[in-house]
C-alpha cells in the first residue's frame, strides 16, 4: 500500500495591504493532511516553508524524488518580463534544504502546469501570456539537468488561472484548461488529443483515481471513464455539503480542487480552506448504469491567522 500524500501550496504570508508586492507574491508554502483523524476539526494553518526573496512572482512548483521544483515566473515593470529561472531543494532534511539553481527552461513561463512522470518534469503553457509560447511544451531531465521541447499541438491554448490542472493515466498527461476543454499528451508517441467535456458546467480542476476521472465542477462531482470515454449517471452522491446551493441562479462558477491522495482515496479543497477526504464506490441499478457516492472519512476547516486575506487566491497544488 503506497503512503497516502499531503497537500501543498503556495500563496501570501501576513502583508501590508498597501504594499502590492508583499500581498501579491505568494512565497510561503503551506501544508494540507487530508489524512488526519479529524472531523469536522478546526485546524491551524501555518507556513512550512518561505521561498527566497530572489525567485520570482508566478511560478509553479512539484515535486520529483524528494526534490522540491520552483519553476518560472514572472516580474512586472513596464512590461512583464517571464522567466526562464528554475530551482530546486533536497527534501530529505525536510523544509530546511539550501534551494539550488538548475538548468532553466528553454522559454519563460509564468505559472505553467507542471507534472512529474517517470522520473522526468512536463511543463505546459503560460498563465496570461499575450504571445503564442513556442514550445508550448517541454520537459526536464533531472539527472541530465537539460530542457528538452515537445512537439506543439495542432492549437496554443491559453491557461486559465483557476480552471488549468494535470494528471497522468496509462501513459497520457491530461491537461485542463478554460473549464470546458481537455488535452492529454501520449507520452511514448509524443502525440496530442483534444476533447470537450461532457457537463452541463464546466470544471475547476480533475483527478484520476483507477482509469476513472473526476471533474470537480459547479454542481458536483462528476466521474468520466477513461477506458469506455463515457460519463457515470449522475453527480457523485455523498458531497452535498460540498455543493450545496451550487449550479443554480448566478451561482455557476466551477469551484474547489479534486486531488489523488494514493490508495484510491481523493480529497476536495477550497477556499480558505474546508478540505473533505473520501473513496469512492460504485453500484448498478437493474438498467446496468453506474451510480457512484463519495464515502467521507475526514473533513476539516483549516484557520489561516498568518495569511494575507487579501490576496487569498493559492498557486496551484502539489502532492508530496
Amino acid at each position: 500500500m503506497e503512503e497516502e500524500k499531503c497537500v501543498y501550496f503556495l500563496a501570501a504570508g501576513n502583508c501590508d495591504e498597501d504594499d502590492y508586492d508583499s500581498c501579491y507574491k505568494a512565497n510561503h508554502l503551506y501544508k494540507i493532511n487530508p489524512s488526519m483523524n479529524n472531523n469536522h476539526s478546526i485546524i491551524d494553518l501555518s507556513s512550512v516553508c518561505v521561498l527566497p526573496s530572489y525567485m520570482p512572482n508566478d511560478n509553479s512548483f512539484v515535486s520529483l524524488d524528494n526534490k522540491l521544483y520552483v519553476i518560472g515566473g514572472s516580474t512586472y515593470r513596464n512590461n512583464t518580463i517571464l522567466h526562464k529561472d528554475v530551482f530546486c531543494m533536497d527534501m530529505r532534511s525536510g523544509f530546511n534544504g539550501v534551494w539550488k539553481r538548475c538548468s532553466p527552461m528553454i522559454v519563460g513561463r509564468t505559472n505553467p502546469l507542471t507534472i512529474a512522470v517517470n522520473g522526468l518534469i512536463y511543463v505546459f503553457g503560460s498563465l496570461f501570456s499575450g504571445e503564442e509560447i513556442k514550445p508550448w511544451a517541454e520537459v526536464f531531465d533531472p539527472l541530465a539537468d537539460s530542457w528538452s521541447q515537445l512537439p506543439q499541438p495542432s492549437q496554443i491554448y491559453k491557461l486559465n488561472c483557476n480552471n488549468s490542472c494535470t494528471d497522468y493515466c496509462n501513459g497520457k498527461i491530461f491537461i485542463g484548461m478554460d473549464s470546458e476543454k481537455v488535452l492529454s499528451f501520449d507520452i511514448k508517441d509524443k502525440t496530442w488529443n483534444y476533447w470537450s467535456v461532457p457537463f452541463r458546467f464546466g470544471f475547476n480542476s480533475f483527478a484520476v483515481v483507477d482509469q476513472v476521472m473526476y471533474f470537480s465542477c459547479a454542481d458536483g462531482l462528476y466521474a468520466y471513464d477513461l477506458v469506455n470515454t463515457s460519463r457515470f449517471t449522475g453527480a457523485v452522491d455523498g458531497l452535498k455539503m460540498f455543493y450545496k446551493d451550487r449550479g443554480y441562479g448566478n451561482d455557476c462558477e466551477p469551484r474547489g480542487f479534486v486531488l489523488s491522495l494514493g490508495n484510491g482515496k481523493l480529497c476536495l479543497i477550497e477556499g480558505w480552506i474546508s478540505c473533505v477526504k473520501f473513496s469512492i464506490t460504485m453500484n448498478y441499478d437493474k438498467n446496468e448504469r453506474i451510480f457512484t457516492r463519495a464515502n467521507v472519512e475526514a473533513s476539516a476547516m483549516y484557520n489561516n491567522p498568518d495569511v494575507c486575506s487579501y490576496r487569498s487566491v493559492t498557486n496551484g497544488m502539489v502532492l508530496m
